[in-house]
C-alpha cells in the first residue's frame, strides 16, 4: 500500500518559500552582479525545498509505517511491487479461464472547474486507469479492455 503525505503542510511550506523567492521591485544596475546572487537564490531555495521534503518523507516513514501489503482480495491474488505505480488482480476461473486486473494509482491530474466554472490550481481531478484482460486457455481468444477515469 502507497505512503500518504501530508499535502497540506506541504503545500504551505512550499508557498511560504516561494513567496521568500520573489524578487524584489528595486531594480539592479545593467552591469551588477545579479545573475550571482539569483543563482545563489536558486540553489538555496531548492535546498530548501529539497530538506523540506526530506523532513516531510522521513515523518510520515518514522509516524506511519507502511503496511503489510495484501496478498489476496476476495478470490485474487493481489501484485503490488514495492514503488510500483500499477497494482495487478490475478484470478484464474474455472479450468482454462484467466482474468488480470492492472490499475493504475493515480497516473494524472487535471484542474477541476468550480461549480461557477472557475478553474483553480487547488482543486484537482485525480486520473487513473483500469485495463482487464480475460484469457481463454493457451493460445486462446483474449477479451481485453480500457477504462480511464
Amino acid at each position: 500500500m502507497a505512503h500518504r503525505i501530508a499535502v497540506r503542510p506541504l503545500r504551505r511550506s512550499i508557498t511560504r518559500l516561494l513567496q521568500q523567492a520573489k524578487p524584489t521591485s528595486v531594480q539592479n544596475p545593467p552591469n551588477s552582479s545579479r545573475n550571482y546572487v539569483s543563482d545563489m537564490r536558486k540553489e538555496a531555495f531548492e535546498g530548501n525545498i529539497l530538506r523540506l521534503l526530506g523532513n516531510h518523507i522521513q515523518y510520515e516513514l518514522d509516524y506511519f509505517p507502511p503496511s503489510q501489503p495484501i496478498p489476496e482480495f476476495n478470490s485474487f491474488v493481489v501484485g503490488e511491487g514495492p514503488g510500483e505505480q500499477w497494482i495487478t488482480l490475478k484470478k484464474k476461473f474455472g479450468e482454462t479461464e484467466e482474468i488480470n486486473i492492472d490499475v493504475t494509482m493515480f497516473d494524472a491530474s487535471v484542474p477541476a472547474k468550480k461549480p461557477g466554472g472557475v478553474v483553480t490550481g487547488d482543486d484537482v481531478q485525480l486520473h487513473i486507469t483500469m485495463i482487464v484482460s480475460v484469457c481463454k486457455g493457451e493460445g486462446g481468444d483474449v477479451l481485453e479492455f480500457i477504462c480511464s477515469a
